[in-house]
C-alpha cells in the first residue's frame, strides 16, 4: 500500500509549518517540499493532488517571489485542472442500465423528447478543482509581476468556472478573482497605485493593463453577487 493519504497529510503539515516559522526559517526545506508535492501530482490519487495544491497555496504565501520559478510548470497544470468537467449529463435510461448508484437525478434537465437526464458528479474532482482555484489565487496574490504572463489563461478559466453549477466552485472563484489584479499592480505600478481620495475629475491612475484586469474581475464579481446561493454572494 502506497499510503497516499499519509503522504498528503505530511505535505499538509509542511505547509502549516512554513506559515508558522516564516520564509527565512523554512527556506532550507522549500525545495524538497516542492519536489515532494510535484511528484505527488504524477500519482493517480485525487486526495494526494488536493493536498499538493494546498501546500502550493501555503508555500506561495510564505515564499512570495521565491515561489515564482515554479509558476511556468504549475500554472498551466492548474489551469487544466480547473477547466476539467467534473460532471456529465446522460439520458436517465442509459444511467439506469449502467446501474450507477452515484448518479444524481436532475429533473429540471430534459432532452428534446421530454426525457429526463441524470447528472453524474465526480465529487473527488470537485474538491480537487476547488483546491486548484485556491492555489492559483494565492500564487497570483504573492508572486508579484512574475505571474503576469499567466493572467490571460487564468482569467479565462476562472471566468468559465464562475458559471459552474456548484456553489463551492463559484465561491472559490469569487475569492480568487480579486487576486488577479495584484500582479498587474506589481508590474505596472511598482506595487502601489497612487491616487487622491475624492478626486473624481483627475486622470485614471491605473494603466491600461490594470484597468482591463479590474474591469474583467468586477464584471465576474457583480454577476456572482446576483447568484441564488447566499454563500457565493457573501
Amino acid at each position: 500500500e502506497r499510503l497516499y493519504s499519509l503522504r498528503g497529510r505530511a505535505l499538509e503539515c509542511m505547509g502549516h509549518m512554513a506559515i508558522a516559522v516564516g520564509r527565512e526559517t523554512f527556506r532550507p526545506y522549500f525545495q524538497a517540499t516542492m519536489e515532494c508535492a510535484c511528484e505527488g501530482l504524477t500519482r493517480d490519487s485525487t486526495d494526494l493532488h488536493e493536498f499538493a495544491y494546498a501546500v502550493f497555496a501555503n508555500l506561495a504565501k510564505v515564499m512570495k517571489e521565491e515561489f515564482a520559478p515554479a509558476l511556468p510548470e504549475l500554472v498551466p497544470h492548474l489551469v487544466q485542472v480547473i477547466g476539467t468537467d467534473e460532471g456529465q449529463l446522460e439520458p436517465a435510461e442509459e444511467a439506469e442500465k449502467a446501474g450507477d448508484f452515484g448518479a444524481l437525478d436532475d429533473s429540471d434537465d430534459e432532452d428534446e423528447d421530454g426525457g429526463n437526464f441524470v447528472l453524474h458528479v465526480r465529487t473527488a474532482l470537485l474538491e480537487v478543482k476547488k483546491g486548484a482555484i485556491t492555489a492559483v489565487g494565492e500564487m497570483a496574490a504573492h508572486t508579484g509581476a512574475a505571474f503576469c504572463p499567466h493572467l490571460e489563461a487564468v482569467m479565462q478559466v476562472l471566468q468559465k468556472a464562475a458559471s459552474n453549477w456548484h456553489p463551492l466552485i463559484k465561491s472559490e472563484v469569487a475569492d480568487a478573482m480579486p487576486n488577479l489584479v495584484i500582479p498587474s499592480v506589481s508590474a505596472y505600478h511598482s506595487g502601489e497605485i497612487q491616487w487622491t481620495k475624492g478626486d473624481l475629475a483627475g486622470a485614471n491612475p491605473m494603466s491600461q493593463h490594470t484597468s482591463a484586469i479590474v474591469s474583467a474581475v468586477l464584471t465576474e464579481l457583480i454577476a456572482l453577487m446576483k447568484d441564488d446561493d447566499k454563500t457565493t454572494v457573501a
